[in-house]
């Protein structure tokens, strides 16, 4: 999002973002998505597209997909995303340098965290009209810019695919395999859990708990004031 103040809430150009001056570790990130120029893009599609004429079912199509991503953005890592920092920000800044600019296009990235990978999915799944969707949160990492990608079976099922520790991997997106309940992923094609109904509240007694606290600290702060 643009940072001008007189430009609130507005996308920034991608001719502005290109304005920027690349400054070796600069916070700046944009990645850019053209599915004409991008040669390293148009290379992963036609696999994509290779991909799908040999895989029978929904899921093996997943699975590979997700391989294939996964190799290109690094490999996979089992304790999370610390380990794939580093390599990733030495790639980012040799990329930002060799083009002079903080847009870099996804089919140059050869390392990426959730949120690249994500990304990525998502692009090569829209190649092969397959049903897929961004969602806000990763069980390997807590940051805010944390993502994962959803993939739809039939018409009421949704999955979320593992793009990091082992690829492929479908699990429930309500489960707990998702993480921290601060980011977990709720599927909007599955029904919500019933909550346990909550007990009666008894009002008598928590009257009684307020005034018996409310007396003890009159006489905290009575026995203060004679002293």
């Amino acid at each position: 999002m643009c940072t001008d103040l007189h430009e609130h809430g507005r996308i920034p150009t991608i001719d502005s973002l290109r304005s920027v001056d690349h400054v070796v570790g600069s916070p700046i990130e944009a990645i850019s998505v053209d599915r004409r120029s991008d040669l390293g893009l148009k290379e992963l599609q036609n696999r994509v597209h290779n991909i799908s004429c040999s895989c029978i079912t929904t899921k093996e199509v997943v699975d590979e997909l997700a391989k294939l991503v996964c190799s290109r953005m690094g490999g996979s890592s089992a304790t999370g995303e610390d380990d794939l920092l580093l390599y990733w920000r030495d790639c980012s800044d040799d990329l930002k340098d060799c083009l002079g600019s903080v847009v870099v296009p996804i089919g140059s990235l050869s390392a990426g965290l959730c949120r690249h990978r994500a990304l990525l999915f998502k692009v090569l799944a829209d190649t092969i009209d397959l049903p897929c969707r961004i969602a806000k949160g990763c069980k390997y990492c807590k940051r805010d810019d944390a993502s994962s990608c959803l993939v739809r079976f039939g018409h009421d099922r949704e999955y979320l695919v593992d793009l990091i520790g082992n690829p492929g991997y479908l699990c429930e997106p309500d489960s707990l395999l998702n993480g921290p309940s601060s980011i977990s992923i709720s599927s909007p094609l599955r029904f919500p859990h019933l909550k346990p109904a909550i007990p009666a509240i008894d009002f008598r007694s928590l009257a009684k708990h307020y005034f018996s606290d409310c007396e003890s600290l009159n006489l905290v702060f009575d026995e203060a004031a004679s002293g």
